[in-house]
Formats: C-alpha cells, sequence, structure tokens
C-alpha cells in the first residue's frame, strides 16, 4: 500500500523510537561494546557490512588463526585473503578492502597503530577515509561513529532495505543517500542502538530476503509508516505468508470487461467463424471441379 503522503521528520523520529523498543523486546540482547583500536575497529566494519556482528568477529578471529600478523596480511594476495573471508558474501570486495586500508596505514605511520585518527576532526578524518582505495560508505560511516563519536547512521545495503521495507526511506535509496536522511531522525544518543538493533533485524536469516527486495526493487511502493510495526509483526509471525501475500499484489490484475469490449470480441468471433466456413465451403469446391474434370 502506497503511503499518501511523505512523513514527517517528527513522525519517522517517532517512529525510530517505537522501533528501536520493539526490536528489543524481539532480540533481548545488549549493544556489544566496541573500544577497540582504530584499525581493528576499520577491519571489523569491513566484515560487519551485510552480515551479522558474530560473522564480523567469527572472520577477524579466522585471519588470525590464518596469517602471522597484519603486516602478513598487507602482503598477501587477494586469494588467499578471499579464502579466510569465503564464510561471508562478497568475500573478494572484503579482501580487497582490508588490503587496501592495511597498506594505507602502514604507507602513512610506518607502523599498524593510527590511533591519531581520533585527534582529527569530522572534515579532516573525512578527507583520509576517502584518500583508503575502495572504501565502501559503511565501513567510512562506522569509523566515524566509533572512533570519533560523530553523529552518522552507518547503513549497508541489508539495513537499507529494512528501512525502504518499514516506510523510513523511499524506493531506490541508495546506503549513502539513505544515512544522510535518517540521521536527522534519530538523535545522537539512540544512533548506537538504533544501528545495532537494526542490523539485528536485515540479518534475520527468516526475515532479510523481504528487506533485499524492498531495497532492489525498482517497483516498490512506499508503505505508510503509520502500519510499519503491525506489518512488521505480521511478517515475523508469518514470513511465508507475508511473503506470498506481496507475490500476489505484485501481479497486474486484468481489468474487468466492459460491455463494450464484450460486444466486440463476440462480434470478432462471429466474423472468425464465417471466415473459417467460407474457407472450409472453398475447399469442398475446389475438389469437387477437380473430381468433375477426372471424371
Amino acid at each position: 500500500m502506497a503511503a499518501s503522503s511523505r512523513p514527517s521528520n517528527a513522525e519517522k523520529l517517532d517512529f525510530c523510537k517505537k522501533l528501536v523498543t520493539f526490536l528489543k523486546k524481539r532480540y533481548k540482547i545488549s549493544v556489544p561494546k566496541q573500544d577497540d583500536p582504530v584499525l581493528q575497529t576499520m577491519l571489523l566494519a569491513v566484515c560487519l557490512e551485510n552480515s551479522t556482528f558474530e560473522e564480523a568477529q567469527a572472520s577477524l578471529k579466522q585471519m588470525e588463526t590464518d596469517f602471522h600478523d597484519l603486516n602478513e596480511v598487507r602482503v598477501s594476495s587477494i586469494a588467499e585473503l578471499e579464502a579466510t573471508l569465503k564464510a561471508q558474501s562478497d568475500a573478494e570486495h572484503r579482501a580487497h578492502e582490508i588490503r587496501n586500508i592495511l597498506q594505507y596505514v602502514f604507507e602513512k605511520m610506518f607502523s599498524f597503530e593510527f590511533e591519531t585518527f581520533r585527534k582529527k576532526n569530522v572534515e579532516q578524518a573525512t578527507k583520509i577515509l576517502n584518500k583508503i582505495r575502495n572504501l565502501s560508505s559503511f565501513v567510512k560511516l562506522y569509523v566515524m561513529q566509533h572512533c570519533l563519536n560523530s553523529h552518522v547512521i552507518p547503513l549497508d545495503l541489508q539495513m537499507t532495505g529494512a528501512l525502504i521495507w518499514l516506510g523510513l526511506l523511499e524506493p531506490n535509496t541508495d546506503p549513502e543517500a539513505g544515512a544522510e536522511n535518517i540521521k536527522s531522525c534519530i538523535r545522537k544518543n539512540d544512533a548506537s542502538d538504533f544501528c545495532h538493533f537494526l542490523r539485528c533485524l536485515s540479518t534475520d536469516e527468516k526475515l532479510k530476503d523481504h528487506f533485499l527486495k524492498a531495497g532492489s526493487s525498482a517497483n516498490f511502493d512506499q508503505p505508510s509508516l503509520q502500519d510499519g510495526i503491525t506489518r512488521l509483526t505480521k511478517l515475523i509471525a508469518n514470513p511465508r505468508a507475508a511473503g506470498k501475500t506481496a507475490t500476489k499484489t505484485a501481479r497486474v490484475k486484468k481489468p474487468p470487461a466492459t460491455a463494450k469490449s464484450s460486444r466486440r470480441k463476440t462480434a470478432e468471433k462471429t466474423t472468425a467463424k464465417k471466415t473459417t466456413t467460407k474457407k472450409v465451403a472453398t475447399k469442398k469446391t475446389v475438389v469437387k471441379k477437380r473430381a468433375a474434370k477426372k471424371k
């Protein structure tokens, strides 16, 4: 059901509060404390994009097992890094990001200590992150949020899809634009909780396909924000039924036949029958004439 009008920031702010409260009750977990050094935070962000916190941590532990130290990771091939990250999606892209980060930091610091980043202001930090090749907007914003305590909302594709499905973002919004759009609807003190529980929702195995479809569909109708929690409750209760309903809704229904169209169809059928009768009669006549000549 398409929204009749765009929700205001005040309505979005109120909805986001209700959403976090709802998700806290559903997932019943606390927000993990993240006080890692800057470089480790950057590597975690790479593994965390479009993944759960547990999956990201598992990948980092596997990397520590497979490689002697970060310098070995830095000089390794993409194929070797990809093999370490094979449990996650987009392993090749993550491998490129990790190696690019380590190469940049080592070339600038001649070590893998990057704590001076915390002393930068937002503008300086943004310039530094933009210099690292192929770094996604999610990784940049995640580092800004957790290392500089900046008021930003790091979104990946799955989180963006969930916000589109809920009606908080318009269809076809990409993560970078979505992060900027939603920032004004989340208070700075609530940003960490919001991001964490939105991740829990967007990576939920039973639900995530619905959000990915919403985020990738060019024809997704923006739903009303007012019934967002109700729709989410129904989806959680029966994901399969929700999927079937969405499929049925997406099908184009044929318009009912009008009196004119009915008469036109009848006339067309009559004409077709007459044409067929004439053809049959003509064939019979030709056959008779040929038979007469033979005699």
